[in-house]
């Protein structure tokens, strides 16, 4: 099956780096806006989603939530695509990421498939 298409969401580049803070890191979208969030916001935010990518049975539409009560930020994420792409099973990922003090949540969407060795990789 050949990978859906979806717009900028399937060229998505994320660059995670550290800001002035060891703590911090910052993901950067070329869809014009930037979201600070801290390496514990990242760890949530990655544990939420490798709940709905990593089972053996995925389900369409099935939503995990994290919350970072130390920075106030949180969010949800949702699988939205299930695929394969090269022989590989991939899972499409819709995130909202809401920052404390901001009122909108920023949205973004991440495919990640399962390589040879297991491991589930961002896939671009």
């Amino acid at each position: 099956m050949a990978r859906p298409s979806g717009g900028p969401a399937i060229g998505l580049a994320i660059a995670l780096g550290l800001l002035s803070t060891p703590a911090a890191a910052q993901i950067n979208f070329f869809e014009g806006y930037v979201i600070n969030l801290t390496k514990d916001d990242l760890d949530s935010m990655n544990m939420a989603a490798a709940a709905l990518y990593k089972g053996e049975v995925a389900r369409l539409d099935a939503t995990s939530t994290w919350k970072n009560p130390k920075s106030g930020n949180s969010g949800t994420v949702k699988l939205i695509g299930i695929y394969r792409y090269n022989g590989m099973p991939c899972r499409r990922l819709a995130h909202a990421v809401k920052i404390k003090g901001e009122a909108d949540p920023k949205r973004f969407r991440i495919d990640r498939c399962r390589v040879s060795n297991g491991d589930w990789k961002i896939h671009f």
